[in-house]
């Protein structure tokens, strides 16, 4: 199965647990910008609440390519966000053994919204042993073929997730005390509650 998918900012477990299921992955680049998704956002479990991190862009409207959105560093947002992940997770068992190799995306500047995302995303492959060969689209239309699964639009932080992708059990989590079990949270949580044993909570329903 050929998946097809946006590109996010951190992006939830389920979106991770989606492409350890697939054969190949696509990362849409061909579409127009969308605002209020999970391309410039991600959500966190931090002590007072589900917090949302979003990456502020240039690109204010919605008629522009995905691949042509930069990044706005002239605000500090990278040391907000390193500031709040770190309030967040710091009392995890496994953030510590990761944190050297986050950090420093919060530290350089990387032009374009989508090759930063890249970046991150193949990070968090390689930390969770996901093999899954990941590419960019060149075109917007999908090929006529069969074994092509589009779920570029299904991941929204305001959209219901469809039963198919709903591919994460229960996992331990901090604060879960005071809140429950939150799904859809960023990979970071899975990572820091669980650590070498996340992949165990995917299931596999393909």
């Amino acid at each position: 199965m050929q998946l097809y998918l946006s590109t996010a900012y951190l992006p939830t477990v389920e979106y991770f647990a989606a492409i350890r299921n697939a054969d190949s992955v696509v990362i849409e680049k061909c579409e127009n910008y969308s605002k209020q998704s999970y391309r410039t956002r991600t959500y966190i479990m931090a002590p007072n609440g589900i917090q949302m991190l979003a990456i502020p862009v240039v690109q204010k409207h919605e008629k522009v390519l995905i691949s042509d959105v930069r990044i706005d560093y002239s605000v500090p947002w990278q040391r907000s966000h390193w500031r709040s992940i770190t309030t967040a997770y710091n009392g995890s068992p496994y953030f510590v053994y990761y944190q050297d190799f986050i950090k420093p995306f919060f530290e350089k500047r990387t032009e374009f919204l989508v090759d930063f995302n890249m970046e991150i995303l193949e990070l968090f492959m390689k930390l969770l042993n996901i093999k899954t060969p990941v590419q960019f689209s060149s075109d917007f239309h999908l090929p006529v073929a069969t074994g092509i699964l589009d779920c570029r639009y299904n991941f929204h932080p305001k959209q219901p997730l469809p039963e198919s992708l709903d591919l994460v059990k229960e996992y331990p989590q901090v604060f879960s005390d005071r809140f429950g079990f939150v799904p859809r949270l960023s990979i970071l949580d899975l990572l820091s509650n669980v650590g070498r044993q996340s992949c165990e909570f995917f299931a596999c329903k393909w």
